[in-house]
This record gives C-alpha cells, structure tokens and sequence, in this order.
C-alpha cells in the first residue's frame, strides 16, 4: 500500500502501555521493526486490548501465568507479554495446535505459562490461546470463558449470523489453528480465486462487474434501505449484511493498514489456511486490508450527506476503548478531517459513476454486491425518502422537476382564477354603482 510510510494523526495519550511492549507486540504483528512513528498506527488497538483484558478477561486468565513471568509488570501488561509470546510461537509455525502452544508455553524453556496448565488448568490454558489468536488477528472475537460450556471454543458473534458455527469442542485443540478457523467459516464467503495479479482480471471473475456508489451511499444505505451501521471488532465481519438489516463495517481501519504487509501475522496465518485450498485461491491481506480501507470511501466519503452522516452519528457510535476514541484513519476515509497525508492516491477521492468491482474489489466484491442488489430491491416510501433517493440521478431530477413544474403550473392557475374572480367582483361593483345612478 502507498500510504505505509506516511504518518498518523493519533492523539499522543492514547494506549496505556510501555513502549517496549508497544515495540514487542508491533514486531509480531506486522513483522518488522517499528519506526518513530508506526506504533501510532497501533495504539488505538493497543487500547481496545488494554480494556478488553481489564473489563473480561485478566482476572479469570491471570492465575495461569507462571509466578516468575514478567513478576514486576502490572496484570494486564503480563497478559499482554504472555499474548507476545504466544503469538511468537504462532509466527514460527504457522502450523501449530492450540495444544501444542500450550505446551511450548508451559514448557521448561519458555515459562509463560504454570506447570498447572498441562493438567488441571488445560481446558482454560486452551481457551486462553483460543482468545490469543482471537485478539491477535481479530478474525473473531471470543466470548469471556465464565458464559462458555465447558471444553467448548464460542465466539460471540451468533447475532450476526456471519459463520457457519459459532463454537467447537476442545477435542478439536490439537488441530492447526488453521483448521478451526476454517471450520469457523471464516472469509468463507470471500473470492480468492482472484486475489492475486488483479490487474489481469477485468472481464475474469464471476460476480459482476459494475458497482454504482450511488447506490453504496451511506445516506442510501441508511434513509433508503433502513440498514442500521453497525461497528464491529472483527475484520471478518466487514461489509457484513445479516438478516436484521445491520451493515457490519470494521471500527479500526488503522489495524488494517498496520498490518498490510506481506509479512504480518495475518498473512502467516491466512497464507496457511488457503495454500491448499480446493479453489486454488489465495489470500493476499495487504491487498483485502486495501480493499477493505477503500470500502469506507465508497460508503461514507462520496456524498456531503454522507460525510454529515458520519460526523452527526456514526463516528460517536465507532468510538471505543477507554478513552473513548474515534480511529484516525477511519476520521480521513470518512471524510472528517484533513489527513496529514493524501489519500488522492486511493480510488473515490471524487464520486465516479461506477466501479469495475473486478478491478477494485476483486475479494470484496460478492459483499459489495449483495448490499447493492439489497438497495436496488428498496422502494423510496413518502416524499422525505423521494428527496433522498439520489440512486438515479436522471430520474431524481425528472422527478421533482414534474413535482415542481405542476406545482407552479398549479400556483398560475390559483393566481389566475384570483385575477378572475377581483375582476369578476370589480364588474360587479361597477354595474352595482351604474344602476343606482339617479335618472336611471
């Protein structure tokens, strides 16, 4: 991606960690040695980790660390070098089991975890790297172990109805991790066989080709289609529609971008899970995180409405963590301010008419497809909806230029009969006043 080098806008105070554990965890994430200014990049995720461990998760995990791990740290900056470590193990081998990093972890060479772990601890040891590599990718998002049946993995997204299951047993923890996010059904719906070389592919995939951002608008979306925008933590779920009308759209684009390098955790992890998949596809991220971060562009940032609509409601309900906080990129792609770096580089810096769908969102497209077809199936209800339906612009103007042609045609004619009727009453007065002259 063009924007890899530029700098953020975050606000200073935001994240609660050390920055050597800021370092640690950027490192096993993206891959590489942060600079000045690429943890930026990360604290707004480093703050929603922060709140998650304190508010759900530390105290129920925290008895599993090994008493001598990172002994001087407050708890949820050992949970957070216990995530480290973890991930590391995951990095090494693409392959592992939760079962296997468990034992890594409680092993003699490592002591991150308590020897307790490999016996009477094991089933929330597994759930703990259950939630590790939930946290890690934020493909999913685990459900807290006390509102989880026993030797069951859950993730709490049943409303959304977005995966093919929600949870598995714990039998299934010596598989790769791969191999339980693929029985998740995760990017399950998502193109792969075109993700790669997609300057070639105009004219080649099956979904499509042209996408009307006209008809994307999130004030369509919204006053039109009746979708509610729904800002969720999981990238799996974005451009999401479920059945109760919710668009799930990813609340941390920042994340997205950190992580789009062909080194990242996610790749490791995606490269694995599709290398031998039955279509022969395969995941680039940098490339779905690319998409992905056009997506609000195409949603929020064609139309004045839109952008208002982002600013007035939407961004107070992205907002997360404690503080409270918008994401920085999130506030450029939406339109909110001005960013410190172009985004002229991405597509959408100005409304286009239509997008070739296989060209621009080769791995989104089905997704974005779906939303179009479910607004072009909406009919604009009373005249509040008719002035907001800008779907056909052509017909939008035909429309109200009847509405008010008629009216005015209806204002000459109410004028002319009022002409009428003084003159009417003038003739009247007259020939009153002629007829009671004298001598007549």
């Amino acid at each position: 991606m063009e924007m890899r080098s530029q700098q953020s806008n975050v606000p200073p105070n935001w994240g609660v960690a050390p920055q050597e554990l800021q370092h640690a965890i950027y490192e096993v994430l993206v891959g590489e040695s942060p600079d000045t200014n690429d943890t930026n990049n990360i604290r707004l995720y480093m703050n929603h980790l922060t709140v998650e461990l304190t508010s759900n998760y530390a105290n129920l995990f925290l008895g599993l660390l090994h008493s001598e791990f990172k002994k001087y740290c407050p708890p949820t900056e050992r949970m957070i070098w216990a995530i480290v470590e973890s991930a590391s193990l995951l990095r090494s081998d693409p392959t592992s089991s939760i079962d296997g990093i468990v034992e890594k972890l409680a092993g003699p060479d490592n002591g991150t975890l308590a020897p307790s772990c490999m016996d009477e601890n094991r089933a929330l040891a597994r759930y703990l790297i259950f939630c590790i590599e939930g946290w890690i990718t934020l493909l999913y998002h685990p459900l807290p172990p006390q509102d989880v049946p026993n030797q069951t993995f859950e993730i709490d997204h049943e409303e959304y109805k977005a995966f093919q299951v929600t949870a598995q047993p714990q039998s299934q923890s010596s598989r790769p991790l791969q191999e339980l996010l693929s029985v998740f059904g995760i990017f399950a719906d998502l193109d792969f066989s075109t993700s790669a070389e997609h300057e070639d592919l105009k004219g080649k995939t099956d979904i499509p080709q042209s996408l009307f951002p006209s008809l994307l608008d999130a004030s369509i979306l919204t006053t039109i289609g009746g979708l509610e925008i729904c800002w969720v933590d999981s990238i799996s779920l974005h451009l999401h529609l479920t059945p109760s009308k919710q668009l799930c759209l990813f609340r941390m684009p920042s994340f997205l971008y950190a992580l789009s390098t062909d080194d990242s955790i996610l790749q490791v992890i995606l490269n694995r899970l599709y290398e031998e998949d039955d279509t022969g596809g395969n995941l680039n991220f940098a490339q779905l995180a690319g998409e992905a971060i056009q997506s609000y562009r195409l949603i929020f940032d064609n139309s004045a409405k839109s952008r208002a609509l982002y600013r007035s409601r939407e961004r107070h309900k992205s907002k997360f963590g404690s503080p409270r906080s918008a994401d920085w990129l999130l506030d450029d792609l939406c339109g909110y301010n001005v960013s410190r770096f172009s985004l002229r580089s991405l597509p959408f810096a100005t409304p286009l008419a239509s997008v070739d769908a296989s060209v621009h969102f080769p791995m989104l497209g089905r997704r974005l497809m779906r939303l179009q077809r479910f607004i072009e199936s909406r009919q604009a209800r009373g005249l509040r909806a008719l002035y907001y339906d800008h779907r056909n612009s052509y017909q939008w103007w035909t429309f109200w230029a009847v509405i008010w042609l008629g009216a005015i045609g209806l204002l000459l004619s109410f004028t002319q009969t009022v002409l009428a009727a003084v003159q009417v009453a003038y003739a009247v007065k007259s020939y009153s006043g002629d007829c009671n002259c004298p001598g007549t």
